[in-house]
């Protein structure tokens, strides 16, 4: 018998009884079901967390600024130092920046460093400038971290929400103390006289009950004496202002047309502040103060403005085509700024 005789003869042999028949393979429904059920995806995360000390936090927990100290010296945008950050709450790094280059704005926020990497699927915060009042912590002025040090100073920060926290609990209660605008007045007592510009009865409104009126005369007629306390009360009703919460217009209103009719040229720095506030009725009394002061005054203190944020708001005031007043008076003094500041 031939090979291929022998192979085909074989292959129609049956299987050995000996030889055990391979079993058949598990159904796929059973290992998918075992692959689902040991393999269970987590439930997606929406809290952030801090690359630098691992901690988690909410937004409203955060700080942010809107600003950046020192962005304008490497930008070629010329919006000054326009560049919002968010900060740890736990640790004080740099979590978010705003998305932006030397040349463009790309207006979203980017994730800084390793966040993308531990934030992977975590929604980024809203935008800075028109969230809700209480989607961050907005920290004052005099603690915004500069661009060449991106870190925010959380000790300084906590010390700071203290102290405000302490302020307001005393503007409160001498809210709830009844003052006599008259009797402030014959004992010159000029930080009871600012401090009536906090009061309700003290709107800006000059409806028939405020007394307004009345403690910006009696401050008036103070004078001179009266312009240090004033300016100081204005720089911190400056850094006071928390989101949209603004318990120091009456304040700020009060105080620059004070600084306005005194004419000292102490007050003019504190009346280019008050030209580009954000409350409209503050722009208008600063303007019409300025355009009542002496030019050669307003020329001397404006000259000694070292504050690029400052001079880019006089510069967008000065475009203005609905508010006029303002827009002459900030044309006005950028004319008389020196070049070189600019």
């Amino acid at each position: 018998m031939g090979i291929f005789d022998w192979i085909r003869r074989k292959q129609k042999e049956p299987e050995s009884a000996s030889e055990p028949r391979r079993a058949a393979p598990a159904p796929e429904k059973e290992t998918a079901a075992r692959t689902h059920e040991d393999e269970q995806p987590s439930q997606k995360r929406t809290t952030p967390i801090c690359a630098k000390c691992n901690s988690s936090f909410t937004w409203k927990e955060s700080y942010v600024t809107k600003t950046t100290p020192g962005w304008s010296r490497v930008s070629h945008l010329g919006l000054g130092d326009h560049r919002p950050r968010l900060f740890c709450p736990n640790c004080g790094s740099l979590v978010v920046d705003w998305h932006m280059t030397e040349d463009v704005d790309f207006n979203k926020w980017i994730w800084h460093g390793d966040n993308r990497a531990a934030n992977l699927g975590v929604p980024l915060p809203p935008d800075p400038v028109y969230s809700a009042e209480g989607s961050f912590k907005i920290m004052p002025p005099d603690l915004r971290p500069s661009f060449y040090n991106p870190v925010l100073n959380i000790n300084e920060m906590k010390e700071w929400e203290i102290r405000r926290t302490a302020r307001e609990k005393a503007r409160k209660e001498s809210q709830d103390k009844p003052f006599n605008v008259q009797e402030l007045t014959s004992k010159g007592d000029v930080d009871g006289l600012i401090d009536a510009l906090h009061r309700k009865e003290c709107n800006w409104c000059n409806s028939p009950r405020s007394n307004y009126r009345a403690v910006v005369d009696a401050l008036v007629r103070i004078g001179v004496p009266a312009v240090e306390s004033l300016i100081a009360a204005f720089k911190s009703a400056k850094s006071m202002k928390d989101g949209h919460t603004d318990w120091d217009q009456n304040l700020r209103g009060g105080i620059a047309e004070t600084l306005g009719i005194i004419g000292d040229p102490r007050g003019v720095e504190s009346l280019m502040y008050a030209l580009v506030d954000y409350r409209p009725f503050i722009r208008i009394i600063a303007a019409r103060a300025l355009k009542k002061m002496d030019t050669a005054i307003i020329a001397s203190e404006a000259g000694k403005i070292r504050a690029p944020e400052l001079i880019v708001k006089l510069r967008n005031w000065s475009e203005s085509d609905y508010d006029f007043e303002v827009a002459e008076a900030a044309k006005a003094l950028l004319r008389v700024i020196p070049d070189s500041v600019l």
